[in-house]
């Protein structure tokens, strides 16, 4: 994979076809051949995304593109998984914006499970 984590995306768009562009032929080959482990994504090239995009602040373009797209709190996790699923669908040619609002649903339903609003990231009832 190219080095693409020095360029600082503004949107959830961007960094989904920073992520895609920057797939190798090989690496393309395995990624429409395989399902690679979660862990692999969330604990390899998540974290660098996390990380060198700044996912963990909330007042970046990004984080604020993000919760606005998908009605979502702005957990780091959440985006970098987002982004990730998203990149790996368009690699793959199928429909990332659905694959996208797929995975947002799923951390809504996540959070709503273990009590957060995830609009806010603060408790229910409170």
């Amino acid at each position: 994979m190219k080095n693409i984590l020095v360029e600082q995306p503004q949107t959830v768009e961007e960094a989904v076809n920073m992520l895609a562009d920057a797939v190798t032929p090989e690496e393309r080959i395995a990624i429409c051949s395989q399902e690679p482990p979660k862990w692999m994504h969330h604990f390899g090239l998540g974290i660098a995304c996390r990380n060198h995009w700044n996912l963990w602040k909330q007042d970046t373009p990004i984080v604020a593109d993000f919760k606005a797209k998908y009605n979502l709190f702005g957990m780091a996790d959440d985006i970098s998984g987002l982004l990730l699923a998203s990149a790996r669908a368009k690699v793959r040619g199928e429909d990332w914006e659905t694959v996208a609002k797929n995975e947002a649903k799923k951390y809504r339903r996540h959070w709503k499970r273990y009590g957060v609003n995830p609009e806010t990231g603060k408790k229910l009832n409170e």
